[in-house]
């Protein structure tokens, strides 16, 4: 829809605005004095950090009876990537599954599920630990304390609902009466059970919970060590939870990989340690071109590759 696209010019209005408001000089100079220790720092967490996020996949999808190999699926997880910056939400992130129905003879719904759930608990960890850190650290901002409890109570009570079929399948049946024509009925129908069934147990889901927060808690860390190497001397657990805060903040769908929104929730929160906005911006705009953009250019890249493959194999195939 049309309506979307505009949708996700919110964000990078608000990032272009911060730019202009800021001054472009004053975020470049903040380039000309970085901590080269605590760089290195984060550098050397960007592989594991990735790891990590292709680790607890590959948990997501053995419990399906999918069983490819690491190096495998940190391939496609880096494609993904690629997807996932240039859309709202990380909604293209869904490509991976038709890289790995390519390798397997799973249907392409059931791979889905994998990502739907990782996303899932993507979002409800980080909420999780930012309640709890916001508890710890910024107790005195009670409003921040109870936005995030809300948005976590709805997103917990919106999962619950549609982890039960007969209830999805009630709500979504009212939808498609009015939007699906009756040949495509059946089809859906016959997706819909193929969802369900390969949606994993709950106490599968609470192990996948706990691995995904302990990435995001690495994930912090890496991207700490990008603030202090701009001298913002704020404590690492603050820092921690802002970024995972400022994090949640970027899947609301109005940007392209949270830009604008992160940026403004970063100003916002590390304004109250005093921190200069120029230094954050700075940080931040690393921090998205060297932690984001350059795995996703590798993405694109060995998506590239992985297309012509098939284009030769198909050849290959038709020539015989």
């Amino acid at each position: 829809m049309k309506w979307k696209r505009w949708l996700s010019l919110i964000g990078i209005s608000i990032f272009i605005y911060l730019v202009y408001r800021i001054g472009l000089a004053n975020i470049l100079s903040g380039f000309e004095h970085i901590k080269i220790f605590y760089f290195i720092l984060f550098l050397f967490f960007i592989p594991i950090s990735l790891f990590m996020l292709t680790l607890k996949w590959a948990f997501i999808l053995k419990e399906q009876g999918i069983n490819l190999s690491l190096s495998e699926l940190f391939k496609i997880y880096i494609i993904g990537t690629f997807y996932g910056i240039i859309t709202p939400a990380k909604a293209g992130s869904l490509i991976r599954a038709h890289y790995i129905q390519k390798r397997t003879n799973k249907g392409l719904v059931e791979i889905s599920t994998s990502i739907i759930v990782e996303r899932a608990l993507d979002i409800l960890s980080i909420l999780f630990l930012s309640i709890i850190g916001t508890i710890l650290l910024f107790s005195k901002n009670s409003i921040l304390i109870i936005n995030l409890i809300i948005s976590f109570s709805i997103l917990v009570a919106v999962s619950i609902f549609f982890l039960n079929e007969k209830r999805s399948r009630f709500v979504f049946s009212l939808i498609f009466k009015y939007i699906l024509p009756k040949s495509l009925k059946e089809k859906v129908d016959a997706s819909f059970s193929s969802f369900y069934k390969s949606i994993p147990s709950i106490k599968s889901i609470l192990f996948f919970a706990l691995v995904t927060m302990f990435t995001w808690l690495i994930a912090g860390l890496q991207a700490s060590f990008m603030f202090r190497a701009f001298s913002v001397d704020v404590p690492f657990l603050n820092t921690i939870t802002i970024f995972l805060i400022s994090v949640a903040v970027g899947t609301i769908p109005i940007t392209v990989s949270g830009l604008g929104t992160r940026e403004a929730t970063l100003i916002a929160l590390l304004g109250l340690f005093n921190v200069p906005a120029a230094r954050i911006m700075s940080a931040s705009i690393l921090l998205l071109v060297i932690g984001s953009l350059l795995p996703a250019f590798i993405g694109f890249l060995l998506s590239l590759k992985e297309d012509k493959n098939e284009i030769f194999n198909n050849h290959s195939t038709s020539a015989r």
